[in-house]
């Protein structure tokens, strides 16, 4: 899946988690904005970085 966005480069969040909610923040209730149960987590890799890694070139 690919997203474009001008709010942030890619290079910007190599190395930063995300954590995918079943429903949009509400930007109120705190601390996760009424956004429901989580359904993904992960951290962000450069995807050149992780074919290097896999290869054994580093």
């Amino acid at each position: 899946m690919e997203i474009y966005t001008g709010r942030f480069y890619p290079m910007d969040i190599v190395g930063r988690t995300i954590v995918l909610h079943e429903m949009p923040d509400d930007f109120k209730t705190q601390p996760s904005g009424d956004s429901g149960m989580k359904i993904a987590c992960g951290e962000i890799k450069a995807w050149e970085q992780e074919c290097k890694n896999k290869n054994g070139n580093e």
